[in-house]
């Protein structure tokens, strides 16, 4: 997310990676402009209008990069309701039944295929490891259209399989499929142990101020950028277009048992600083928790990359220094070429020439033949 720690081959890369796709953008800008000239919009878009002296940013400054902010900008904490909509009486009943529950909402607005839902299914053997009871998988009626219902699965230890239609309808003990499910009261419940969800702002936010280790899978948008923050030390990602049950399982194991106690600290230390009424307290419990036997695990919470860089790296020195050169390589390449081209100007084009004779006079033979 910042240079600090960026090979400069990969930096070069991020300079030029638009672009392939230069063409598409500027293709999307003229079709946006079209469709804004159709319907009667001619004011810029994104235009500030006063007064603009309160904004609220949904920022959470734990999970963001740490960045300067100007004098007029001040974090204020968390602004999320301390109550919340209670458990429903299917939900609370489930998880009144199981102690350690992975809870999956993946977004209202996505649709997953039929192959990555059975994917999520047969990761089931983290029930078989005991490191798991049971699971809420929050999917509405549109989210289901592309689903298999006929579509068969065996748990270990059960003799008979069960249907995808039959988990859909809550047939199992210890799956269910709620319709809609309240989000925050799940994950503030003791029971719910690991979160399985895309990324978006809210959810992230949400599951911080609850505490709850994360699997991340981004979608689009924003869900992309927050998946690559929070593996840093509270999730483990899973790519939406690769991601096997094998990985799901063997990342879910490693929150949940292997690696159980490195992401509850961070976790905790997210938490607390969600909860905390002002700055003093946050850099208090983020103080605290950013050590272990006295060896510093992450640097302070709020201090910036650039204060832990080069002045090089900071200021780019190094990115144009090798920019420079390799434009003047190109630039003196180039005048080499040309010299010696000059240089060498009659035999060359005395060469040319007999090439071109020779050329003419075997087509003329090939046509007199």
């Amino acid at each position: 997310m910042t240079s600090e720690d960026t090979p400069m081959w990969l930096r070069i890369v991020n300079e030029i990676f638009f672009l392939p796709d230069l063409p598409s953008i500027v293709r999307a800008g003229k079709w946006s402009k079209k469709m804004r000239s159709d319907n009667g919009v001619f004011h810029p878009p994104h235009k500030p209008s006063k007064p603009d002296y309160l904004i609220f940013v949904n920022s959470f400054f734990g999970l963001e990069i740490p960045r300067d902010l100007p004098p007029t900008a001040a974090p204020v904490g968390s602004l999320l309701s301390p109550t919340y909509p209670p458990l429903d009486q299917e939900c609370g009943a489930f998880l009144a039944r199981h102690t350690s529950v992975l809870y999956i909402a993946l977004g209202t607005h996505i649709i997953l295929p039929h192959k990555d839902a059975a994917k999520i299914v047969k990761a089931n053997r983290l029930q078989e490891d005991g490191l798991k009871d049971g699971v809420i998988c929050a999917m509405g009626k549109t989210c289901r259209a592309d689903l298999d219902h006929s579509a068969s699965f065996l748990f270990k230890g059960e003799s008979k399989e069960i249907t995808l239609g039959d988990l859909l309808d809550n047939k199992h003990l210890d799956w269910v499929f709620p319709f809609f499910a309240p989000r925050r009261a799940i994950l503030g419940s003791v029971s719910t142990k690991l979160y399985f969800t895309h990324g978006g702002g809210s959810s992230a936010n949400e599951d911080l101020y609850h505490g709850k280790p994360m699997l991340s899978m981004g979608i689009f948008s924003d869900q992309i950028a927050n998946a690559a923050r929070l593996v840093a030390g509270v999730a483990e990602s899973l790519s939406k277009l690769s991601f096997t049950s094998d990985e799901l399982y063997t990342k879910a194991k490693k929150i949940l048992k292997s690696e159980k106690e490195a992401y509850s600290q961070n976790v905790l230390r997210l938490q607390r600083i969600a909860h905390v009424a002002n700055l003093i307290e946050e850099l208090m419990y983020n103080n605290e928790l950013r050590f272990k036997d006295g060896k510093e695990l992450r640097p302070m919470h709020l201090q910036t990359a650039d204060m832990r860089m080069s002045v090089s790296k900071v200021k780019n020195w190094n990115f144009y220094t090798v920019g420079g050169l390799a434009l003047s390589a190109g630039l003196g390449s180039m005048w080499l070429a040309g010299r010696f081209a000059w240089g060498y100007r009659g035999p060359v084009i005395g060469q040319f020439r007999s090439i071109a004779f020779a050329s003419w006079e075997s087509l003329k033979n090939t046509v007199n033949k």
